[in-house]
């Protein structure tokens, strides 16, 4: 049925024109709903007494024959094919899918295109759009569902589809996991005057993304006075190694006047030699060492 549905359409729209293979199209497609509307005779559907693909299949390749070519007159001479038409065009799939099928009141002649001042295809007069008329298309009452009944698979079948939906929308809009770890490092101070709660003050002063110091801290002895710092810190996996981290520490350098006379007394070298050679730098750390790493 399609390919003389498509002449009819090709014709009215302006596309092509055509008469006398307009005329033969409208007077196949007549042919053919003819035999159709004695298949239908005494039936609800195409196949059985349910709605089917194959229903389908020819209901929208009637949907342009219908609305342009095949006036009442002509339906009332098929009322087998008219009821299965218009039965199938309430079926609320099929109302989702092609809108409200509107039925020609007489037939549409074909259009010259070259006499139209502007080339325009009426299709507005053959389907309405559901757009239009949502109300309707949601008032369709479950009567008109042609699928039968809804049995009780159906409904668990339904019921757990939904189910999975709502999961999976929770599942997008629950925030991504953080891979984050806790980290305790072992720092040991360069020298045995230097002040450990002053490279604790430093190493908090160290900030960078996904880095987050534990602001207590110990001080454990080690051996003759010296004591090393026992530090922590929230990490996040993805933006912070330990790498970086212990670079900065051992980095860190004693800038305070007080920390260079000390360092320099301890050598036995005075404060000018020292501050001559202070592009070497008064470093504050030895060695960093992870004591543990737990991840969160």
């Amino acid at each position: 049925m399609w390919p003389h549905a498509s002449k009819i359409a090709y014709n009215v729209f302006g596309f092509n024109y055509d008469v006398s293979a307009f005329n033969e199209a409208c007077k196949q497609i007549k042919e053919q709903v003819k035999m159709l509307n004695t298949h239908l005779t005494g039936k609800t559907f195409l196949v059985g007494e349910r709605f089917t693909l194959a229903d389908i299949s020819v209901f929208t390749s009637l949907i342009l024959p219908f609305g342009l070519v095949l006036d009442g007159g002509f339906r009332k001479a098929m009322p087998a094919v008219s009821a299965w038409f218009e039965r199938v065009s309430k079926v609320s799939h099929v109302i989702s899918t092609c809108g409200h099928v509107k039925m020609c009141d007489k037939p549409v002649k074909p259009v010259d295109p070259a006499k139209l001042p502007v080339v325009a295809a009426p299709v507005a007069k053959v389907v309405e759009a559901t757009k239009t008329e949502p109300a309707k298309a949601a008032a369709v009452d479950d009567t008109d569902d042609l699928f039968g009944e809804e049995t009780e698979e159906d409904k668990a079948a339904a019921a757990e589809a939904k189910k999975k939906a709502e999961e999976a929308k929770a599942k997008k809009a629950k925030p991504a996991v953080i891979a984050k770890s806790i980290i305790v490092w072992e720092v040991k101070p360069y020298s045995s005057l230097t002040d450990i709660d002053y490279v604790a003050k430093k190493i908090l002063a160290i900030q960078m993304d996904g880095l987050v110091w534990k602001t207590e801290y110990k001080k454990e002895p080690v051996a003759y006075g010296v004591f090393k710092l026992i530090i922590g810190a929230v990490v996040e996996d993805l933006k912070v190694s330990t790498d970086m981290v212990e670079e900065l520490v051992l980095a860190l350098e004693d800038d305070t006047p007080a920390a260079k006379e000390k360092i320099a007394a301890e050598e036995g070298a005075d404060v000018e030699e020292e501050e001559e050679e202070e592009d070497e730098g008064n470093f504050l750390v030895q060695s960093v060492d992870i004591q543990s790493f737990n991840k969160i």
